[in-house]
């Protein structure tokens, strides 16, 4: 490994045992900082999946750059990425409309929400559009467009930095968490601090990538939700719910359905090069777009023709996003 990086031993979050097996192992594809491999581990006792050795909490900053999550319609082609945010939109309002259905059906009223890992806010503005009280956590800056563009009230740090801040001065009805909980370095401790935040009987709703998909199972390392070393736990069914039990949650569902016309993960496991964050990372630089219209088209065709082989992976219960909503168990 780089010797600016000295990789860290992790026991299992889930059970503390030292005992575990290498699955495989995968490269960063996005950041070159580090080439040689990360290994994916499994715990011998629990069966969680995780990184180990990885790169420690203090230094995992720098394998986040700003273009890696960009989602907004800023950038070398407003029209263009208008048309992706438009997409990712309707993809969010499918999330949000399983969302507020679940709860519902837990007898929940929702009124407010409150969003880990908010990012730009889009989630977030369609909440909002719905008439409820709306306010989110991002870590990047990211934040500050939510606040300009939605006026959303985004607290920018680590949920640690959040609480200390504000503690439990406002409660919410439903706490979203997707595609974060993947990133935590502490899952166990960040479940029970997310819980300080929901109202007595709230629900908590997350989507992580699903370990236990037929994609994981077929690319391992190559798989574009392994994305080491950002990504440090990989969640199944079984993991995720002895997370969220021993946490103090009730389990009240698991869903891997998605929209048919968002085959995650597929593509890009398939094919690397379509990743979209190298087109915003060569607009970004002021590259000509040449190259990026051509992958988005192409990557347009791969969708449209493995639509149909992702939502047969999601009938059989193992699709590539795992969702699950759980509700708190007694007071934080």
């Amino acid at each position: 490994m780089s010797e600016k990086y000295e990789l860290e031993e992790v026991p299992c979050n889930l059970c503390g045992s030292t005992r575990s097996r290498t699955l495989f192992t995968a490269t960063d594809t996005y950041v070159d900082l580090v080439r040689e491999p990360y290994s994916v581990v499994q715990c011998l006792d629990c069966g969680l999946a995780y990184l180990s050795p990885r790169i420690p909490e203090k230094a995992i900053g720098d394998f986040y750059p700003d273009d890696i999550y960009l989602l907004k319609d800023d950038g070398a082609d407003r029209k263009v990425r208008g048309l992706e945010n438009f997409y990712l939109l309707h993809l969010f309002r499918h999330q949000m409309d399983k969302a507020l259905k679940t709860a519902t059906g837990q007898g929940i009223t929702p009124r407010s929400v409150f969003d880990i890992g908010c990012g730009p806010g889009h989630r977030l503005s369609l909440y909002k559009e719905r008439g409820m009280e709306v306010a989110g956590l991002e870590i990047s800056t990211d934040a500050e467009y939510a606040r300009r563009q939605y006026g959303i009230d985004v607290f920018r740090g680590t949920l640690e930095e959040y609480l200390e801040k504000r503690g439990q001065k406002k409660t919410y009805d439903i706490v979203t968490c997707y595609y974060v909980a993947e990133h935590f370095f502490d899952p166990m401790g960040s479940f029970e601090k997310i819980k300080r935040i929901l109202a007595p009987g709230g629900m908590f709703a997350l989507v992580v990538p699903n370990f236990g998909s037929v994609q994981a199972g077929v690319f391992k390392g190559r798989w574009t939700y392994t994305e080491v070393p950002r990504h440090t736990y990989f969640y199944t069914r079984e993991t995720l719910g002895s997370f969220l039990d021993k946490a103090g949650y009730d389990v009240k569902g698991f869903s891997t359905m998605t929209n048919f016309w968002h085959p995650p993960s597929i593509v890009l496991s398939m094919f690397p090069s379509l990743d979209p964050r190298f087109n915003w990372r060569e607009e970004n630089s002021g590259a000509p777009g040449t190259k990026a219209l051509l992958r988005r088209a192409a990557w347009v065709a791969a969708t449209l023709a493995l639509s149909p082989l992702a939502y047969l992976e999601c009938l059989a219960g193992r699709g590539a996003l795992l969702s699950a909503y759980a509700v708190k168990r007694g007071p934080a």
